[in-house]
């Protein structure tokens, strides 16, 4: 029976029966004086009709899930770190310093964080804390460890250490400061042809690598392929489904593994795979960059799959006429169906890459490349394969005792499938600027698909935002085993809803217009009091300042047409809450102050004509979104930015760095800085402000050993580890300033002198 029970063998064969009378005709016949058979094949077709059903559902045609319910919602408890008394720290693990959350997913957490012995930034990959306690995820975390630190390459990411021996069992990765192919092609569509051909070649090298030890990947796809920010290079990433070449075969434990727009059609029907797996996933992401869309897409799962198991993508000289015959080749053969008619090995893919980028860059080349192909693709359909996949996922649903799959389908995600006797709450959205929260259950939703969420029994609020503005909120009952389905539709959260809200908010006079904004901030954060200070003038509101002690969303500020200045800090007792900037993307502030809050990213900022920006005590760590602004004073006190380049050519007058880990201040030459603040942080050159007109100047808890470069400046105030032998003849030449280490220039120089 091929290695299969008999429950399966009249289970496939059951399946093949095109109605239910048939069916039970085939099983009447089969099944006779076995009633224990039937009753286990009948539950099985049973589960495999809901499996179906579930399947068949929408699903995610816009990557984006910030975080799910489930093991999602678990990976955003950061519980397991310890105390820190480093500005900018979130916690510590171990020797680490937690700088920044980046990514969380069903497996846990990762995190951006400092190295303190060695003196770097690695990222954290923490294993979430149910899982921990569980010794198959420990085996899987493990073993992406050991697997991709068995390879060596420069398109690998680097595995530095792992820790399993604690409650909190964590990788040590090399941090990839860039972004993946998803985000760029979701952002800029359809790459060049030659950088097309240069991440092909790039991502080849890394699968040969891996090949060569007997690793098969099982997951290329373009969120898991990174590229640094500054360089052209590729690193292959998440090794967590990635197995030896003789542990590949997923009939051994009935599990389909992997994103089902970039399976290859034997993965896909759970079939022994082999390294030319991973090149039809290639494929598929060559395929995507050309054109900037996935070659197998369509509206479920189950079509997706039948899609990769049978049919040919849509030529893609037809999407991108741009694109050379000979790449199509390239990817055509890389697509074919049977293993055997795809590229022998990585090594031969990334050779002709190659040789197509060498035929590009000849002089004359016109976009014109040679059409050598190997040997001629063999298109053969399978239409029993996509039957057989989804079969497998009965297989296992059978096997663990359940009988209907919950948790995610995503075609963009790893499908991983998770089981509990909960309700099932099913989010449909359309529009995939749209997320979703679920109150009482941490989850938040972004992108457009189905999202299927177990959750327990009760009532939860379901909240709709868009541009940070509430645009729909609905009260749902979940109950044991039901299922509960919310759908928002792009009508329903029309922009207009809450552009309506702004627009009719402008009209109204500017005391009315603060009113309506207060209410709709207390209507958003139950906990605000409400009190604000606006700033009204010649009758409009150009000014507002409140403090975000219990304030996380400020979208209603928008509803200020005319705003130029919004001071929304925390106290620095009771850290602030505002954590999301996106509500501010595209007003023309030009003050702005949200210091101690848990901000980290300054995207949202990107643009606008900031003169005066504060940000101390947040969790910011890159200043890039700020390039090219008119800032005038920024302050980065208490925070963990190091690097200043960004500021490079700005017109600073003032800046503020109190304990950043700042040690360059090369960036800063010739700007006409008057007060510059940098005491305990890591500056020990000051050559870079020769020849500026400081008037205030702090370098107290730094390496600096020569204020020689201050020599005539018109400071009046400064503060200095000050050594007599070194210092007082620079600082009496000084003959404008008037306190030293906050003392007057008299009185310090009585004490001096007294001694």
């Amino acid at each position: 029976m091929n290695g299969r029970s008999s429950v399966e063998v009249v289970f496939f064969a059951a399946l093949e029966r095109a109605t239910p009378a048939e069916r039970t005709a085939y099983l009447d016949e089969t099944c006779v004086g076995n009633d224990e058979l039937r009753r286990r094949v009948e539950a099985m077709l049973i589960a495999h009709t809901r499996v179906g059903q579930f399947l068949e559902r929408p699903v995610v045609e816009a990557a984006g899930v910030a975080a799910l319910g489930g093991l999602d919602n678990v990976a955003a408890d950061l519980s397991f770190l310890a105390p820190s008394s480093e500005p900018g720290s979130l916690g510590r693990l171990d020797h680490y310093e937690v700088l920044e959350v980046v990514g969380r997913g069903g497996m846990g957490v990762v995190l951006r964080a400092r190295d303190t012995k060695l003196l770097r930034v690695v990222a954290l990959k923490v294993l979430a804390t149910p899982l921990a306690a569980s010794g198959t995820a420990r085996q899987r975390f493990v073993r992406e460890a050991r697997a991709a630190a068995a390879v060596r390459n420069d398109h690998i990411v680097a595995i530095h250490a792992v820790s399993d021996d604690g409650p909190a069992p964590y990788l040590v990765m090399e941090f990839i400061d860039g972004c993946n192919l998803e985000s760029l092609v979701r952002r800029g569509g359809p790459l060049e042809v030659k950088a097309v051909l240069r991440i092909g070649i790039q991502v080849a090298n890394g699968l040969a690598a891996a090949h060569k030890q007997g690793l098969i990947h099982r997951d290329i796809k373009p969120a898991n392929i990174l590229l640094e920010n500054g360089v052209q290079r590729v690193k292959l990433s998440d090794f967590g489904l990635a197995r030896a070449v003789d542990d590949a075969s997923l009939t051994q434990s009935g599990l389909i593994a992997g994103t089902p727009l970039y399976m290859s059609p034997e993965q896909a029907a759970g079939e022994a795979i082999d390294a030319r797996s991973d090149l039809f996933s290639l494929g598929s992401v060559l395929y995507e960059l050309c054109t900037g869309r996935p070659a197998f897409r369509a509206a479920t799962t189950v079509a997706v799959i039948r899609r990769v198991c049978d049919d040919t993508p849509r030529p893609i000289r037809e999407v991108n006429p741009d694109i050379p015959e000979a790449l199509c080749q390239v990817i055509e053969q890389l697509h074919a169906k049977k293993p055997a008619d795809r590229f022998a090995s990585a090594t031969e893919v990334a050779d002709r890459l190659a040789q197509l980028l060498a035929d590009l860059q000849r002089p004359g080349a016109a976009g014109h490349v040679s059409n050598v192909r190997g040997p001629q693709a063999r298109w053969k359909r399978a239409p029993r394969r996509m039957l057989y996949a989804a079969a497998a996922l009965v297989l296992l649903l059978v096997g663990l005792g359940m009988s209907e799959a919950t948790g995610l389908t995503d075609v963009h995600g790893t499908v991983i499938r998770l089981f509990s006797p909960e309700g099932t709450l099913v989010v449909e959205v359309d529009d995939p600027n749209v997320s979703v929260a679920v109150e009482g259950s941490d989850v938040v939703i972004t992108g457009a698909g189905a999202k299927e969420i177990r959750l327990k029994p009760g009532q939860y609020k379901v909240e709709a935002s868009k541009d940070g503005q509430v645009v729909r909120e609905e009260l749902v009952t979940v109950t044991r085993d039901g299922r509960q389905v919310v759908r928002i539709s792009k009508e329903g959260v029309s922009p207009n809803v809450a552009e309506q809200w702004e627009r009719s908010v402008a009209q109204l006079p500017a005391e009315q217009q603060v009113k309506a904004v207060v209410r709709r901030l207390k209507e958003l954060n139950p906990a605000f009091d409400g009190t604000v200070t606006p700033t009204i003038e010649n009758g409009v509101v150009t000014g507002l300042k409140l403090l975000t002690d219990n304030v996380t969303n400020i979208s209603p500020v928008r509803a200020f047409r005319n705003l130029e200045a919004l001071d929304c800090r925390g106290t620095p007792d009771c850290a602030g809450k505002l954590a999301d900037l996106a509500p501010l993307r595209g007003l023309s502030l030009n003050f702005l102050h949200v210091e101690d809050n848990p901000v980290s990213d300054l995207s949202p900022l990107r643009g606008m004509p900031l003169r005066d920006l504060g940000l101390f005590r947040t969790r910011v760590e890159h200043l890039n979104p700020l390039r090219g602004m008119p800032l005038k004073s920024l302050g980065i006190g208490g925070t963990a930015v190091s690097d200043l380049s960004p500021l490079t050519g700005m017109s600073l007058t003032h800046l503020y760095c109190d304990g950043a880990p700042v040690s360059d201040l090369s960036p800063l030459r010739g700007m006409p800085l008057e007060a510059l603040y940098v005491p305990l942080t890591r500056v020990s050159d000051l050559s870079p402000l020769r020849g500026m007109a400081l008037i205030e100047a702090s370098f107290e808890g730094t390496p600096v050993s020569d204020l020689s470069p201050l020599g005539g400046m018109p400071l009046k105030a400064i503060r200095c580890d000050f050594q007599p032998d070194r210092d007082a003849k620079l600082l009496r030449s000084l003959n404008t300033l008037e306190t030293i280490n906050g003392k007057s220039a008299a009185e310090f120089w009585k004490e001096v002198d007294g001694k």
